[in-house]
């Protein structure tokens, strides 16, 4: 299941996450907002609006972080 993933990816994310302070909370907006929709996407799974707001949480982070090969890997 989708938001199970999300859920245990997320977890993992900040479990390890060594990022200086500024970055950190950074991440964890974006990563707020995809908790956020993905609960929605829990209650709601004919939901319109979780989707998006997933893929612009995502697009966010790319915003956010240099991070190498990000967008070749999510241009799918």
């Amino acid at each position: 299941e989708l938001t199970l993933a999300i859920d245990e990816s997320v977890d993992f994310i900040i479990e390890q996450c060594k990022l200086e302070p500024e970055a950190d909370a950074n991440l964890h907006v974006i990563l707020a907002e995809i908790l956020s929709a993905s609960s929605v996407l829990k209650s709601e799974p004919q939901s319109t609006d979780a989707l998006p707001r997933i893929h612009g949480a995502l697009e966010n982070y790319a915003h956010y972080f240099n991070h190498p090969d990000w967008a070749a890997a999510h241009e799918h």
